[in-house]
Order: C-alpha cells, then sequence, then structure tokens
C-alpha cells in the first residue's frame, strides 16, 4: 500500500529498522532517494529513524524535473530542509551526484551504508 500526504499513516516508532540498528554499531547511514516509511510527523522520517542524512522525497510519486507531487506540493528535502535547487535537475542524476559525494567524502576506516 501507498502512504499519500494527507494520511497519518507510518511505521510505528517502537520497530526498529536496518539503519538504526546499523548506527547504534557505528556505521555512516545515508538514504538518498524516496522515503517511504511515513512523514506526518518528524519522529518518522529518515534522520529520525537511522539515518544521519537524506536526500530525497517523501511523498507517493513525483514529476523528475519539477519535483512536485500530490497537489502539485514541492516535495525534495536535504535532511529536514526543503531544497529548491533541484528545480529543473533530474531526480536520477541528483541522486547519483549525492551517492557519489557522500562515498568520495565517507571515511574509509567507518562501515557505510547507502540506501
Amino acid at each position: 500500500s501507498v502512504i499519500f500526504s494527507v494520511w497519518r499513516q507510518f511505521l510505528p516508532y517502537d520497530q526498529p529498522i536496518l539503519p538504526e540498528v546499523l548506527q547504534r554499531l557505528g556505521y555512516a547511514t545515508h538514504l538518498v532517494g524516496k522515503w517511504h516509511l511515513g512523514f506526518c510527523h518528524w519522529k518518522y522520517t529518515p534522520t529520525h529513524r537511522g539515518f544521519k542524512s537524506f536526500y530525497g522525497f517523501y511523498n507517493a510519486l513525483q514529476d523528475y524535473f519539477n519535483h512536485t507531487g500530490q497537489q502539485d506540493a514541492y516535495d525534495f528535502r536535504d535532511d529536514e530542509e526543503v531544497d529548491y535547487s533541484a528545480v529543473g535537475h533530474y531526480s536520477s542524476n541528483l541522486f547519483a551526484d549525492r551517492a557519489s559525494d557522500i562515498i568520495n567524502k565517507h571515511d574509509v576506516t567507518q562501515p557505510l551504508f547507502l540506501e
């Protein structure tokens, strides 16, 4: 099933997910792309569910260039901040660039989990 922006649905906070466990084990955890486990409250979003960073969108669908989805609402984030600099840039290219940046800047002495 899909979680739409007007729904108050989420993965319950008391159910740990892989990035939370890996972060406790010392991994650097990053999410690039689509978060699909709820966003009706900050505590259900990626940077509160074990990811050190998040670059992408929350909604069920999105235009690849203008990054609008349901009700023409803009939905593109850099961590918790709305990132308007993405407008006019193809999502896949933005994601690939961010993933490459994370990998290239990563401290190789620390394990990495990049989703």
